[in-house]
């Protein structure tokens, strides 16, 4: 039996939501006009809603779009119903995408008047005044001419209408009296549903809090746990002190306040009951309350947390504090074991662990009542701990290094003086041995430094020493690198100014050639070159000067001698550089004078084939015919200059540049002409092809003599604007073309749309019951129609419905 009743909402269910689905397609009614689709603006809205208000007949406007023709229908019969029209109430739904309009009414006399009327139907009606109205664009009045052939056919049919609605109104009561024992069962149907979902709400209600008291008894366990750890114990009995004991009092306030917590939750748990009538505020009370619980449960975590940590802070710092224990005595015999081996007093070790045996002391007495503090002690004496076994191994490595220090001293100092001897050297750019000498005192002290066992100092001084050692190596084999540097350079200058000897008979050679066959700008620019050359080479026998003053046996200034050799250096390379340039200078200019020539042969090619292209265009562009015509004259000027007896390369090369540039724009220009004039002629070509086979096709259904002249004016002008250049005007006027075509096209599709309306003639009314039709509207001109059927019981009365496709 509970399967049935279960099987029985189901179906139940599911038919609500069926209608509810169904329902949804119908929006709700927004005064006579409801255009969700937007096909009307604001404007016309308002025009056609005061156009079918206080009319004998009111037509209601739905719009939609993506229906079909039989959905759009539904719609339509759908509308009707739930807007609850009455008899003088007609539905005009108009559909797009695709496009079709639909009519519905409910009334014997209005039937009948339509039937006696030229469009013997509902079909016939959008047929023969919304069509037409809608394929020219005019929605607005297609509607209103719907609205005013009603009425003008029904005349008085209105009022004497209305003495049939007792009859309606008889036969919809006896319609509600059959339908009461289906009321009646669904409202029993309600019921039990109703009743199911009380059920499930209370049933959800008890395990919201079942879950909640199972999250709660769940933290009593872990609340007593911490109230009775043994860091709160301490506490109770006053074992802790400073700062672990205001750490550990405030974690106890914290738990305590916690199990208050708890229990005000436990109260809430206990006192809530659910209705035998739930309703939202009961259930809303139980999602508060597990949601109090489950944070609850949250804030507890870190807490635990805390004290977990604090626990082991306290076992961690009594570890340390035995093994710093364990360590001060391993390290107090170390030490003893060192002094009683070396006979050296190593008091530096002996601080450090009399340090940690004091930091060792604080942290022992401190442990068991404040071990936070303690863990500061104990890491202390940790620490002093590790730097007596760092400084143990580093003992032994120094003393070990420290009794051949000075033997190695000795040794250097006497392979040094044997290289000075033999070099000759003055030392004048610093002494070696006064380095020695540092080392040797550096050597002392680190010695002194091992008695006192401090090796972190003993390490320093023991780098110290080996920087000494290399400094001194270092600075006597400067000292002759510095030397042999500055020696090579002043000999790359002897050889240099052996070069330089005969090399003003060659510039005088060089600049009377150029002044020979170019301009004057040329000489001066090889002037220039040949006074900076002279100005290096000045600056370098100062330099040779300095260098040989540095190399002198009896002053040795090596180090100033290879600074003088490196600018030297830089100046011979900068004289070298003006000397070929300038005993190059004729040959680079005859090359670059060749370059200009070859560069003009090529503009010259670039010019002719730009006008050569231009006259082919057989159009007018002054602008063009003044860039090509310039930029021939700037090249006859140029060709000119190019053969004068004495040139300016640079004169030459700067007008050249520009007649590129210039050279370059024409022939875009004239490349961009080319590609917009064949355009233009396609479109031309284009426009011609549709308007000779529209021309073919409508001659002999509508006078072309109108579109005949027309074109021909359009051409013509087209024509001369493509001459003259203008292609942006000619593609203007070729667009204006469409426009005529598209005139041609609507007046052939009215001219067969009469005709088929002739072909068609008069039809003859519907049956009682109910009539529908289809017809085409919009861009397919007079459109198509589809045959009619009748639904519903064939009563008397009978709905009356029509669909045309626009």
């Amino acid at each position: 039996m509970k399967k049935i009743r279960v099987i029985g909402i189901a179906l139940l269910l599911l038919f609500l939501t069926c209608t509810a689905v169904f329902a949804a397609a119908v929006p709700r009614k927004d005064g006579i006009v409801t255009d969700p689709a937007g096909l009307l603006t604001q404007s016309e809205a308002r025009q056609v809603e005061s156009g079918l208000k206080n009319r004998d007949y009111e037509v209601f406007v739905l719009t939609a779009k993506g229906l079909s023709e039989s959905e759009g229908e539904r719609l339509a019969n759908e509308a009707y119903d739930q807007w609850g029209l009455n008899r003088n109430q007609l539905m005009l739904v108009i559909t797009t995408q695709p496009n079709y309009v639909h009519l519905v009414y409910e009334n014997e006399q209005l039937d009948a008047a339509v039937a006696r009327s030229k469009a013997k139907n509902a079909k016939g009606i959008v047929d023969l005044k919304f069509v037409p109205a809608a394929g020219e664009g005019r929605i607005g009045g297609g509607i209103l001419a719907v609205s005013g052939y009603v009425n003008s056919i029904a005349g008085a049919g209105a009022s004497s209408g209305n003495s049939g609605d007792s009859g309606v109104s008889d036969s919809r009561g006896s319609g509600m009296a059959s339908i009461l024992p289906v009321v009646l069962g669904l409202a029993v149907i309600g019921a039990g549903i109703w009743a199911f979902w009380q059920y499930k709400r209370r049933a959800a209600a008890r395990k919201r809090l079942a879950e909640a008291k199972q999250l709660l008894d769940g933290t009593q366990p872990v609340l007593n746990g911490m109230l009775f750890s043994e860091v709160f114990q301490d506490l109770e009995k006053q074992f802790l002190q400073g700062e672990t004991k205001e750490k550990a009092a405030e974690l106890e306030n914290a738990v305590v306040r916690l199990q208050g917590e708890a229990e005000e939750l436990g109260g809430r748990l206990a006192a809530q009951k659910i209705p035998l009538l739930i309703n939202a505020k009961a259930e809303a009370e139980t999602r508060k309350l597990l949601q109090a619980v489950q944070e609850f449960v949250q804030k507890i975590a870190p807490y635990g947390t805390q004290l977990a940590e604090i626990e082991k802070q306290s076992t961690e710092v009594r570890k340390s504090v035995d093994r710093a224990k364990n360590g001060i005595a391993e390290a107090e015999e170390a030490v003893e074991a060192l002094a009683r081996r070396t006979g050296y007093p190593l008091t530096v070790l002996r601080k450090h662990a009399e340090q940690a045996k004091t930091a060792y002391a604080k942290a022992d007495e401190l442990d068991e009542f404040d071990f936070m503090q303690a863990e500061t002690s104990v890491q202390t004496a940790l620490g002093e701990l590790d730097f007596i076994r760092k400084a143990m191994g580093e003992f032994d490595a120094l003393s070990a290094r420290q009794p051949g220090i000075l033997p190695a001293v000795e040794v250097l100092e006497k392979e040094l003086r044997e290289i000075v001897r033999r070099e000759s050297l003055l030392l004048t750019d610093g002494d070696p041995y006064a380095l020695l000498r540092q080392a040797r005192e550096e050597a002392a002290r680190l010695e002194t430094l091992l008695e006192a066992g401090d090796t972190e100092e003993g390490g320093r001084s023991a780098a110290a020493i080996d920087e000494s050692m290399k400094a001194t190596r270092s600075l006597v084999e400067a000292m002759i690198a510095d030397r042999e540097s500055a020696r090579k350079t002043a000999g790359d200058i002897g050889e240099l100014t052996g070069e330089l000897g005969d090399f003003g008979r060659a510039y005088r050679e060089e600049s009377l050639k150029v002044a020979r066959d170019y301009a004057e700008v040329h000489r001066q620019e090889l002037q220039a070159d040949y006074d900076r050359l002279m100005r290096a080479r000045e600056e370098l026998d100062r330099r040779l000067t300095e260098i040989r003053s540095g190399l002198a046996p009896d002053v040795q200034k090596y180090r100033s001698a290879r600074e003088a050799g490196t600018e030297a250096q830089a100046l011979m390379t900068e004289i070298r550089e003006l000397r070929a340039r300038i005993l190059g200078y004729h040959d680079s200019l005859n090359s670059r004078a060749r370059a200009v020539k070859l560069a003009l042969d090529e503009e010259r090619g670039r010019l002719r084939q730009a006008a050569s292209a231009f006259r082919e265009l057989q159009v007018e562009s002054p602008e063009l015919s003044a860039m090509i015509g310039d930029g021939e004259s700037r090249l006859a000027q140029l060709e000119q200059l190019a053969q004068a007896p004495v040139l300016d390369v640079g004169l030459l090369e700067e007008r050249q540049r520009g007649l590129a540039v210039q050279a370059g724009q024409a022939a875009e220009r004239v490349q961009q002409l080319l590609r917009e004039k064949e355009e233009t002629l396609r479109s031309v070509r284009q426009l011609e092809g549709e308007y000779r086979s529209r021309h073919s096709r409508y001659g002999g259904s509508i006078s072309l003599s109108p579109y005949s002249s027309g074109y021909e004016t359009l051409m013509e002008e087209s024509r001369g604007l493509i001459a003259r250049g203008l292609f942006a005007e000619a593609m203007q006027r070729i667009s204006s073309g469409q426009q005529l075509l598209e005139q041609m096209d609507r007046d052939y599709q009215r001219r067969m749309y009469e005709e088929q309306l002739r072909r068609r003639g008069p039809g003859g009314p519907g049956g009682g019951g109910y009539s529908s039709g289809s017809s085409g509207w919009g861009s397919g001109g007079g459109g198509r129609s589809s045959g009619s059927s009748g639904w519903g019981g064939g009563s008397s009365g009978g709905r009356s419905s029509g669909s045309s496709k626009w």
